[in-house]
């Protein structure tokens, strides 16, 4: 039986039914259902890197990270694109994945596979594109984009934490 009783608000419309918890006995199931629910939030919030991992089929992690939200990187024609920088806690310099990214660079997927990534000893830089979200300039899909991935990659090789090996990856 399911934990809590519906009652209608009037005969006339059935179809509204306001929810009323009944007992002491509803609201306990209720509350135990709830503090249940929290929990395995709570607990996929503190796995989430070592589940994304698992997913990716990643070895375990090496290292802790550090995160840079917001880091600004200047394009040849002063236009600056926003980055997210993902260095291990370790001494660099490190090889680098870089992601520029029209679907926001702080989206939930990215966040997650940047921080494993980067917890095996990668530096991970995911960047919005010219005109999305945080990056300056005016969103014109290809137009700018080989430019910009140059001079993003140009930026990265005078980075302090770059060391020589660079990748690129993203979701199409």
């Amino acid at each position: 039986r399911f934990p809590v009783s519906l009652t209608p608000v009037c005969e006339d419309s059935p179809r509204l039914a306001k929810m009323y918890l009944n007992s002491k006995e509803d609201r306990l199931r209720m509350l135990i259902a709830l503090g249940v629910i929290v929990g395995i939030v709570a607990i996929l919030f503190l796995l989430r890197f070592r589940l994304t991992a698992r997913l990716l089929g990643l070895p375990p992690a090496s290292c802790g990270i550090r995160v840079e939200r917001g880091v600004m990187a200047p394009m040849r024609d002063g236009v600056k694109l926003a980055s997210d920088l993902y260095l291990p806690k370790d001494d660099g310099p490190f090889p680098t994945l870089l992601a520029r990214l029209p679907y926001k660079r702080r989206g939930l997927v990215t966040t997650l596979s940047s921080g494993a990534v980067a917890r095996r000893g990668f530096a991970v830089v995911t960047q919005d594109t010219r005109g999305r979200y945080g990056s300056e300039g005016a969103f014109e899909p290809f137009v700018a984009e080989r430019q910009d991935g140059a001079d993003a990659i140009a930026w990265v090789e005078k980075q302090p934490w770059f060391n020589g090996t660079l990748g690129m990856w993203g979701g199409s």
